[in-house]
């Protein structure tokens, strides 16, 4: 596995960052070199007004943004725009999740654009965003994801981490690192596994 350690001018949306565009462009040429069939299909649930609202020749970009007057296809809340994925049998071989990333990022964006944060996204504001996007990810899909940490999607979910980029903030110590955390869909998720399991009549142990 990659794990790279990176001193960089952190920016405050991560897709302006010239090394975070090498390692989705990097992706994305991977990607493509396996889809022969069709456009490469990629998700941003959380767009804003980055690159993936414009158009990219042999790329289908799939854009979300709660924010209105962002320039995105959806404006819906992640959790319901993920099942909305999952509902209608999308599929990405690119996922890029870069949600808010701790409950003040959160709070300061929905305060923003005058929506009241509701209790219980305090607690696990969009992991049922995750479990039904990572239904939508193919096997060989990538998801590349930006954070504090380096949980990524996780084995739980079907990847298996290949990179790990560890964004240092060039010219202060008072700032966080940014983790950029690359993952391949290598399996089914956890819960799906069991299910065959027991509808195969095999029990586990």
């Amino acid at each position: 596995m990659i794990h790279e350690f990176i001193p960089t001018h952190i920016t405050a949306y991560p897709f302006e960052n010239p090394h975070v565009i090498r390692v989705i462009n990097k992706s994305i040429r991977e990607l493509s070199a396996a889809t022969e069939r069709h456009a490469l299909r990629v998700c941003d649930p959380f767009a804003n007004n980055s690159f993936t609202t414009r158009p990219k020749q042999g790329v289908h970009f799939t854009t979300n943004d709660l924010n209105k007057d962002m320039p995105t296809l959806f404006h819906m809340e992640a959790n319901d725009f993920g099942e909305m994925c999952k509902e209608h049998n999308m599929k990405f071989e690119l996922l890029l999740w870069d949600p808010p990333y701790n409950l003040s990022q959160l709070k300061r964006q929905y305060e923003s654009i005058g929506v009241e944060l509701e209790q219980w996204q305090t607690r696990n504001p969009f992991g049922r965003a995750k479990d039904a996007l990572a239904d939508c990810i193919p096997l060989g899909g990538h998801v590349i994801s930006f954070g504090f940490g380096s949980r990524g999607f996780g084995d739980y979910r079907g990847f298996k981490k290949i990179a790990i980029y560890n964004l240092q903030p060039s010219g202060t110590e008072y700032r966080y690192n940014i983790q950029v955390v690359v993952e391949k869909k290598v399996g089914t998720k956890l819960e799906d596994f069991t299910t065959e399991l027991r509808s195969a009549g095999i029990e586990e142990e």
